[in-house]
């Protein structure tokens, strides 16, 4: 028998025969625990670097990362699963790849135009979509962590985000000033306005932002 409650209840929590279970978001430790623990059920071992790497793909949803275990234990065979393995078999998520990509755009590394490239020969007008409203959505954490004064768990609560979309953002606009932030957004959001109005293409207001982007 299992009981939706959506109040808490001490009353429940007495109950010798009932056992409490917390269906919130789990903390990325505990998500990593969780599917290294998991790859055991499919009969897989895995690195340390490859469970992590997972996770973050799969922007700790656990969901989908059981999705990808199920597709990971056809691969291996038996063998086991290393990080090389999860970057040549399970597709980042455009969430994830606008951190990679922002993260290259604050560090000046050079990565930044194969990062696009990636993006852009998945020729996936759908996917392109999602990575504008990721990018707009990314800087938009950036500022509030700059000017609300919150902690990652009090921000992303009152966000109603994840507390690792928080952190993210905040790793990634470490670099940026908040007048940068506030820049960039208006950088992407005039650009996704010419794109939705018709006047460019998906993938080219994806380029024209990330070089946009790397005038900051």
């Amino acid at each position: 028998l299992v009981i939706s409650n959506r109040k808490p209840s001490a009353d429940l929590r007495k109950k010798l025969v009932c056992e409490v279970v917390d269906c919130g978001r789990e903390s990325e430790d505990v998500v990593e625990r969780w599917t290294a623990a998991l790859c055991r059920n499919f009969g897989l071992t895995m690195d340390y670097d490859a469970v992590s790497a997972l996770c973050a793909y799969c922007l700790y949803d656990m969901t989908r990362i059981v999705s990808e275990l199920k597709k990971l234990a056809d691969f291996a065979g038996g063998r086991n699963v290393t990080r090389r393995d999860i970057e040549q078999n399970v597709s980042k998520d455009a969430e994830y790849q606008v951190y990679e990509l922002t993260d290259s755009i604050q560090k000046r590394d050079g990565r930044s135009m194969a990062i696009l490239e990636e993006l852009l020969g998945k020729n996936d007008a759908g996917y392109l979509v999602l990575v504008i409203g990721a990018l707009f959505a990314n800087f938009s954490r950036m500022y509030a962590v700059k000017t609300a004064g919150l902690s990652a768990a009090e921000l992303a609560k009152k966000l109603k985000v994840k507390e690792y979309a928080v952190k993210m953002s905040a790793k990634n606009g470490a670099r940026f000033s908040a007048e940068q932030v506030a820049r960039a957004m208006e950088m992407i959001n005039d650009t996704e306005y010419r794109f939705k109005s018709g006047a460019l293409a998906a993938d080219v207001a994806v380029r024209q932002i990330v070089l946009k982007l790397l005038t900051l």
